[in-house]
């Protein structure tokens, strides 16, 4: 009768209850799943971007690194050369350095030489009576050198003097000339010596 029916009822309110508790329920973990996967998302996005820029940061330091070794391969290949290029330039320098002292003492020993001739030539002229002929024929033999070394200094004597003067250490001038004319005359003594002695051991044999 009617107390079943209440009962019914209330049963019935009971389980509609449940249904919307329940409801409520599903409905509550179904945003709590879509919050929580929002979570994981943004998690994942916030550790891809951090994995990013660790990734991005070991490239930069890899490419610092790499242009580093670069620079120092460049640096030290370019000390390289410098040494290289110093060491021939050195060499080069040095060479022509002992080129032009040898090149200078060969014009030094040929000028002396040639004084020494020319004061010989005029002491047997002036022995032998015959100056003014030695003299003739040695102002011809100077025109003739000047013309080839293309100078034009008073007499050649004055041009042979002018080259010894730079390697004889002396205050003036005029006593370097006389040293010079010393020179010459003492090599011309030796010379005549040892041509005397030669044709004296050929006069013995």
């Amino acid at each position: 009768g009617e107390e079943e029916t209440y009962l019914a009822i209330i049963y019935l309110q009971k389980l509609i209850r449940g249904r919307t508790v329940q409801n409520m329920m599903f409905e509550g973990k179904e945003k709590r799943i879509e919050l929580i996967q929002e979570l994981r998302t943004t998690h994942a996005l916030q550790e891809d971007r951090q994995l990013l820029k660790q990734a991005e940061m070991q490239a930069i330091l890899a490419l610092q690194h790499e242009q580093n070794l670069k620079q120092q391969k460049r640096s030290t290949m370019e000390d390289y050369l410098s040494h290289i290029e110093g060491c021939v330039l050195a060499d080069m320098f040095d060479f022509l350095n002992k080129e032009l002292l040898r090149l200078q003492e060969e014009r030094r020993i040929h000028a002396i030489v040639m004084l020494a001739e020319r004061r010989r030539r005029i002491r047997e002229a002036e022995e032998s009576g015959l100056r003014q002929v030695e003299e003739r024929r040695r102002r011809e033999e100077d025109e003739i050198f000047k013309q080839i070394i293309k100078v034009h200094q008073t007499t050649v004597d004055s041009y042979l003097e002018d080259i010894l003067l730079k390697s004889v250490e002396a205050t003036a001038e005029d006593q370097a000339r006389q040293e010079i004319c010393k020179m010459a005359d003492e090599i011309n003594d030796i010379a005549y010596e040892i041509e005397q002695q030669y044709v004296a051991l050929n006069y013995l044999f």
